[in-house]
């Protein structure tokens, strides 16, 4: 991961600044939220709204080892607490999908589809939630293994008992194999951790 020069000079400059745990949040649409002013009170997470701060946020994510997604704030780590997955995709009318960073993903090696219906993506960039704004462009790319239209009868069939061999998603011509997964087995399947805890004895930041 390459950050921003400013976020270099600063690590540099600061290096034994503490962690923060538990205090951003990465939705399920992709959208950054900060704890909220009453958190310990509504347990409530705010949206974050100004375009630059997101997009410096986007180009500032990494992961480390231990697979805790965080965002490097000049010399401070902050872990971001994941709805789903560490990323989330926006479907393209004619290209690949882009992800919330506004990264564009330049493979899918797998489509999996959860007990909610929501669909994940298995991309070079890693686990890609699809925005649930999106399903009807997700839907519409699904074929059935054999043939050319996907009947809704069977995509019915398919979702009430999950089935491999079945289903394709088709995006840029290719048609992937469509799978289901709990979404519970997310983090350990692909290896992430969902809500990165401060160590023992510490605090949030």
């Amino acid at each position: 991961m390459s950050f921003d020069t400013s976020v270099i000079a600063a690590m540099a400059k600061w290096p034994d600044v503490p962690d923060v745990y538990n205090w951003l949040l990465l939705d399920a649409r992709g959208r950054y939220r900060v704890r909220a002013r009453d958190y310990e009170k509504s347990g409530r997470f705010d949206t974050i709204g100004n375009s630059a701060v997101v997009e410096f946020i986007g180009r500032n994510t990494a992961c480390d080892a231990s697979g805790r997604w965080y965002f490097q704030n000049g010399p401070q780590r902050v872990f971001f607490k994941l709805e789903c997955t560490p990323f989330v995709a926006r479907l393209q009318p004619h290209g690949m999908p882009l992800l919330h960073t506004g990264a564009a993903v330049t493979r899918v090696d797998a489509v999996w589809i959860d007990e909610h219906a929501a669909a994940i993506l298995e991309t070079d960039a890693g686990p890609a939630l699809v925005d649930d704004r999106d399903n009807a462009a997700f839907l519409a790319g699904l074929k059935p293994m054999v043939g050319a239209v996907l009947e809704d009868s069977l995509l019915e069939e398919w979702l009430q008992e999950p089935v491999s061999g079945k289903l394709v998603w088709e995006v840029c011509a290719t048609r992937i194999p469509v799978g289901s997964m709990l979404r519970a087995t997310l983090p350990a399947r692909f290896g992430f951790v969902a809500a990165p805890q401060a160590p023992d004895g510490a605090a949030d930041c």
